[in-house]
């Protein structure tokens, strides 16, 4: 199931209400994702935001790591390079569905896009607990 434009501003409405106030939001028919583009200067306000509202932050390290459900609903998105990252944040009920983030710097550097978009199902995913070195190795996978 695909959500509609309706659905995905519905259902990030709160985040986007945190989000900069400044961000103009477009609809991507080709990915059925909301999206915005903004300047470098504004990054750093929108990468807390995301930080603050979504459960996981997937880079190129830890993407491997990621539920293979997780991975198979995102696609050719989770072939990331070394500045993108995809936020996502598992359903918590029928009325909240999983929700991602894409942050996608360009190329120069002064451009980012953040795509939003709705994952049919959610997942789960849990650190290793019967290593503490599982955990020290999955934190610097992140940075």
């Amino acid at each position: 199931m695909t959500f509609s434009q309706q659905q995905i501003e519905h259902f990030t409405h709160t985040l986007r209400q945190q989000l900069r106030s400044d961000l103009v939001w477009q609809w991507d028919d080709r990915l059925s994702v909301l999206l915005t583009e903004f300047a470098q200067n504004k990054s750093q306000d929108v990468l807390t935001i995301l930080r603050e509202n979504f459960e996981h932050e997937w880079n190129k390290k830890n993407i491997k790591k990621a539920p293979k459900d997780l991975k198979n609903q995102l696609g050719d998105l989770i072939t990331l390079n070394k500045e993108q990252r995809i936020f996502t944040l598992p359903a918590s009920d029928d009325n909240n569905p999983t929700m991602a983030a894409i942050w996608w710097p360009w190329g120069h550097g002064g451009t980012y896009s953040l795509r939003l978009m709705l994952l049919n199902d959610s997942y789960e995913f849990h650190l290793p607990s019967n290593k503490r070195a599982n955990v020290v190795s999955f934190f610097k996978g992140l940075f």
